[in-house]
């Protein structure tokens, strides 16, 4: 279900149909507690929570539009999600991610001060100490004729209490994206594996807490939270192995686990119905919470039929050493579509590198990127490897336009003639 779509300025919202529902089973919960089962109340409660998930999300949205990006925001389930193509720097990366509990709690100390100094007609709130209006928030369940206190309680649960909440260091919260972040900014290594590590931890002590002191709620968000996380985990340490008895890179040798099926039957689909936005972003969340070879080739070739070139050479810049050869190829095989002549010949040299074989299409696409850099003899001597490894496509080498300055040179008899095609 795609659910309500609409536009803030430029910026593009999606609200899904599961966010209402859970939201308004949440709001009807709320009513109950307040002693029956009163709809004003949940309405308010899924209304606040619509506002501030969105305020959330628009902060992160003007940072990433302030870097030059073009986000998009989405509201689902139980949370919200801003996307944008390409990758930022870690340094940009940090204000993007903070910029969304930033303004969550900077609406929240505002509508605090302005309550103490009598602007809101707060009455029965004002005069209470910070950490004693928190503690009401946290328990807010106040009848319909309190409602002006109600939105008001509701105002800083959400946009301070959530906010302190997803600053906690615990991937994918925004508090653990922005240690990731930060870490990477100051050029740690395996910044994502350390992120996880304590992303674990955090997870640990945090359900023993919610355990020991009943929050059941708490303890399901730190028991998923740390599975995903021991998962992520795992991706980074131990990267699919290659299949080196395969004849083809796209061998991989990888098994493709259930998860990553499902998320590239889903993007699949988006693609078919023309949002391919919205497969891009699958498949990326995917490779980041899992980024094994097998998540890394679902990510490249999503990519290439997207024609997202400039997100398919930061992949292949700034993630070389966790992509495999099929990833590799892939990217490659697509910028020389693209015309990205250099980033392709570096990708496909990175391909055959990293293929203790050098299967023929690493060579190939090298020979076409060095073709559209116009330098024949490298061209050549690609070509030369790619015959060797056992390519045959005599039809592609005549035909392609790209060869064409190749076609011209001398050499390509010789090389028609290794290929065995009369």
């Amino acid at each position: 279900m795609r659910g309500l779509t609409f536009r803030i300025g430029s910026i593009p919202v999606r609200v899904d149909a599961s966010f209402w529902i859970i939201m308004g089973l949440f709001g009807l919960q709320r009513a109950a507690y307040s002693g029956g089962l009163d709809i004003v109340l949940a309405l308010e409660w899924v209304a606040m929570v619509f506002a501030g998930i969105l305020w959330h999300e628009l902060g992160h949205a003007v940072a990433f539009r302030s870097f030059g990006r073009e986000p998009q925001v989405t509201l689902y389930a139980m949370g919200g999600l801003t996307s944008a193509e390409g990758r930022l720097t870690p340094g940009r990366r940090l204000i993007s991610t903070l910029a969304g509990p930033g303004v969550g709690l900077a609406l929240g100390g505002i509508a605090y001060v302005a309550m103490q100094a009598g602007l809101l007609g707060l009455d029965r709130l004002e005069g209470r100490s910070f950490g004693q209006i928190m503690r009401l928030s946290f328990g807010a369940s106040l009848a319909t004729d309190q409602l002006p206190e109600l939105l008001f309680l509701d105002l800083l649960f959400i946009n301070i209490g959530w906010g302190i909440l997803n600053l906690v260091p615990l991937y994918p919260l925004d508090g653990g994206q922005s240690l990731e972040a930060l870490l990477d900014l100051v050029k740690v290594k395996a910044a994502a594996r350390i992120t996880s590590i304590v992303s674990i931890l955090i997870a640990a002590v945090g359900g023993y807490w919610a355990a020991t002191n009943g929050q059941f709620f708490l303890l399901l968000i730190a028991f998923f939270l740390g599975l995903q996380n021991v998962r992520r985990l795992g991706a980074l340490r131990d990267p699919a192995p290659v299949d080196h008895t395969a004849p083809s890179p796209d061998r991989a040798g990888t098994t493709i686990g259930p998860q990553l099926q499902r998320t590239l039957a889903m993007a699949e689909q988006a693609l078919g119905q023309g949002r391919p936005d919205e497969a891009v972003e699958m498949v990326s969340q995917e490779y980041q919470l899992r980024p094994g070879r097998p998540a890394a080739q679902a990510l490249a070739a999503v990519l290439a039929r997207t024609r997202r070139f400039d997100d398919l050479e930061r992949l292949a810049e700034q993630d070389h050493e966790r992509l495999g050869p099929a990833a590799l190829s892939t990217i490659a095989a697509a910028l020389v579509a693209g015309g990205r002549y250099a980033p392709a010949l570096t990708a496909a040299e990175g391909g055959w590198n990293t293929d203790p074989e050098g299967h023929w299409q690493h060579a190939v696409t090298a020979a076409a990127a060095r073709a559209g850099l116009r330098d024949v003899d490298g061209a050549v001597r690609w070509l030369y490897m790619a015959t060797d490894r056992g390519w045959t496509d005599q039809r592609r080498l005549e035909a392609d336009p790209v060869f064409a300055e190749v076609r011209s040179d001398p050499r390509l008899a010789d090389i028609i003639a290794r290929m065995g095609v009369q």
